[in-house]
C-alpha cells in the first residue's frame, strides 16, 4: 500500500528529515567528545602557525 511505502521511506530517512542544517550531530560518547576537542585544538594551532608564517615572511 502507498501508506506502507510512505512510512518505510519516512523511517529510513528520519534522521535527515529532522536534522538541523549547518549543525554537527552531538557526540555519542566520551571518545567522540575527545576527538572533537583534539580536532578543534589542531585546527587552532594550524591557523596560528599560518598567521605566524605569513607575518614572518611577508
Amino acid at each position: 500500500m502507498q501508506i506502507d511505502q510512505w512510512q518505510k521511506q519516512l523511517f529510513d530517512n528520519a534522521d535527515a528529515a529532522f536534522a538541523r542544517p549547518g549543525r554537527k550531530p552531538k557526540p555519542d560518547n566520551a571518545n567522540d567528545k575527545k576527538i572533537e576537542a583534539l580536532e578543534a585544538k589542531s585546527s587552532s594551532k594550524t591557523k596560528s602557525s599560518l598567521i605566524f608564517y605569513r607575518s614572518t615572511f611577508s
